[in-house]
């Protein structure tokens, strides 16, 4: 392994920081090989906090954050990940950190009655590892369980038999309902089993055969992926895209033979296909000497602030900040990473994350964004407003060595709070100014549960879930559900997404339809969009809500969206067309599942069981 030091982030110029980082071990656990009983008690007693199913779903919204670090070697030991616990093999390559346990590293659904499943096993992750589990899980197939829902990817996971990504579980008639999903840069020597889960999203992949899947599953650079066929009726819904146009992997920490970290930061790659474990060109790895680790025992907005100001990188031990003025990222090629699903919360009304015009090449990674209780614009703010709809260019052309990068980051306004007496709020959770900014699994939710059980509108409003002002956006594995107004809002040209799942808000009343509000909206003015595999989902609970479309677009730009579907879950109402006019009626009188399959497929993006009820 080597070090190096980014220039682009000013590093060298300030006092080191130590390498090794001195972790708070309440939350974070190093693990060393050779000592596998240990381990097995610490990773069942942390699950004991953050998971089981005595109650389902137990620990969903706790205040507790978990990193497991694992250093190279092997581990016979079965890891079950709860919520807010990050699995991470500190190696370069998956292999150098090997499970080999009967189950290795699992998540199973938090509610074995499959009418809950996994429809709220949320907010965790698995990354950078081999695992040889056999444990049959579903009849005679054995191999790795990952039954979630949104916010739980798996990446850089070499899996040597199958993977299940539902479960079934006895006594019980049906699998478990599954409302996922994300996976990135998974070798699968077997075959992926979607099952029961209503969508999934998967990019950068090697599988042996892929099997299943019930309303949206987007392929995008999966080699062995079955052909594209548009519909649920007579094949597996499936949209493949052959090659990814420019893709990154989310950054990682590994560790070398004399105990020294570093922090690395893949390259970008443009037109791929297949997992690629490599470190690309323009990767880079950076010594913790250059990393500022921040907890949120000891530090505030102000202090890792100052830390950002001097170029270093940081890292946000896992654990609930509750911020007073937003983490400002102002440097280009800087990492702001979070370990265990670190929580930022806003406190005072700020932005929790800025990113300024000027720093290109930025990744924020690993972070949940929480609305507090003063309203804010939105939660994250990459740029500022700077410029009118006449300056923009839909034939240009971004360079994607300087992308922006979003992984693995999440928004929630209500939950844990968003109850009578804690009311919280955000207009919008993520606004996109600047140019060439790419999202890699994100799912951004006005809750429609809380630890008070249901929600109103009055407790946790939302208007946006995120709103794109810049142009050559890219969003692979997009999740936006429930907020009050317009789901997402795109006005940049060059726009594309891969993967879009949505649920409009069950709390309206039929105002939200005679007002036009969409799940997923272009601009009247936009000249150059795509979308592949983009669903919008109905459970109007409150009134008969009647939605004209699920999805509002140029009509120019119809012919540039494959399989896009609506889906009536329960309740009342519907949608009575997929896209502008095109596609029939998902209503509760009607079919629950309609696609628009008249142009099929569309131009290449430019660049080089038994239905379930209602996700939340």
């Amino acid at each position: 392994m080597w070090r190096v030091t980014v220039a682009a982030c000013v590093v060298g110029a300030f006092a080191q920081e130590p390498n090794p980082p001195k972790w708070d071990e309440s939350t974070v656990k190093v693990f060393s090989p050779g000592n596998d009983a240990a381990i097995q008690q610490t990773v069942n007693d942390i699950f004991a906090i953050n998971g089981g199913h005595d109650p389902a779903n137990h620990g969903q919204f706790s205040p507790y954050r978990f990193a497991f670090l694992f250093k190279p070697g092997t581990y016979a030991v079965d890891v079950p990940v709860g919520f807010y616990t990050q699995v991470m093999g500190m190696g370069m390559l998956p292999s150098d950190v090997k499970f080999t346990g009967v189950k290795g590293v699992f998540c199973e659904e938090g509610d074995y009655n499959y009418a809950g499943g996994a429809l709220d096993t949320f907010w965790r992750s698995a990354e950078n590892f081999a695992t040889s589990a056999t444990y049959k899980w579903i009849g005679a197939d054995g191999g790795m369980m990952w039954a979630v829902s949104q916010a739980s990817p798996i990446r850089r996971v070499e899996v040597n038999d199958n993977l299940f990504l539902y479960e079934y579980e006895p006594p019980y008639q049906l699998a478990g309902y599954s409302s996922g999903g994300f996976m990135a840069n998974i070798q699968v020597n077997g075959t992926v089993e979607p099952g029961s889960q209503q969508q999934f999203f998967a990019r950068n992949c090697d599988v042996q055969q892929w099997t299943g899947g019930v309303w949206n599953i987007v392929l995008t650079g999966v080699k062995g992926a079955p052909p594209s066929h548009c519909s649920n009726a007579g094949s597996i819904p499936i949209v493949n895209v052959p090659k990814v146009p420019v893709s990154s992997d989310k950054p990682w920490i590994t560790i070398d033979t004399a105990g020294k970290y570093s922090l690395v930061i893949p390259g970008v790659q443009t037109g791929t296909a297949g997992a690629d474990w490599s470190l690309g060109s323009g990767g880079k790895t950076v010594g913790f000497e250059h990393v500022y680790v921040a907890t949120n025992v000891s530090d505030t907005a102000a202090s890792i602030n100052a830390k950002l100001a001097a170029g270093l990188h940081v890292v946000l031990s896992p654990g609930v900040y509750n911020l007073t003025d937003s983490l400002a990222v102002s440097k280009s090629g800087q990492v702001l990473l979070g370990l265990g699903v670190a929580t930022l919360i806003s406190g005072t009304g700020k932005p929790v994350i800025t990113v300024a015009d000027s720093a290109q090449s930025v990744r924020i990674a690993g972070v949940l964004m929480q609305a507090g209780p003063y309203n804010t614009t939105s939660l994250l703010q990459w740029g500022s407003p700077k410029r009118g709809r006449t300056q923009r260019n839909a034939s240009a052309t971004a360079d994607p060595t300087t992308a922006g990068f979003i992984h693995d980051v999440y928004a929630r306004v209500g939950g844990p709070d968003g109850i009578p007496g804690h009311p919280v709020t955000a207009d919008t959770t993520v606004h996109i100014y600047s140019d060439n900014v790419i999202g890699d699994n994100l799912w951004l939710w006005r809750a429609d549960h809380t630890v008070a059980g249901e929600v109103s509108k009055e407790q946790n409003p939302s208007r946006n879930g995120m709103v794109v002002d810049g142009d050559d956006v890219t969003m692979y594995g997009l999740a936006i559900e429930h907020h009050l107004q317009d789901q997402l809002v795109w006005n940049g040209e060059n726009g594309k997404t891969f993967f879009f799942q949505c649920e409009l808000p069950y709390d309206v009343t039929t105002a939200f339809g005679t007002s036009g509000y969409v799940g997923y909206r272009v601009n009247d003015d936009v000249k150059n969009h795509f979308g592949y595999g983009v669903g919008v989902y109905t459970n109007f609970v409150s009134a008969p809500v009647i939605v004209d479309r699920g999805i509002a677009v140029p009509d120019a730009l119809v012919k540039n969206f494959e399989s896009p579907l609506t889906v009536f879950l329960n309740g009342q109402g519907g949608i009575n067309h997929v896209i502008n006019s095109f596609g029939e009626a998902s209503h509760n009188s009607s079919q629950m599942v309609h696609y628009w399959c008249g142009n099929q497929p569309p131009p290449p993006p430019p660049s080089p069981p038994s239905p379930p009820p209602p996700s939340p």
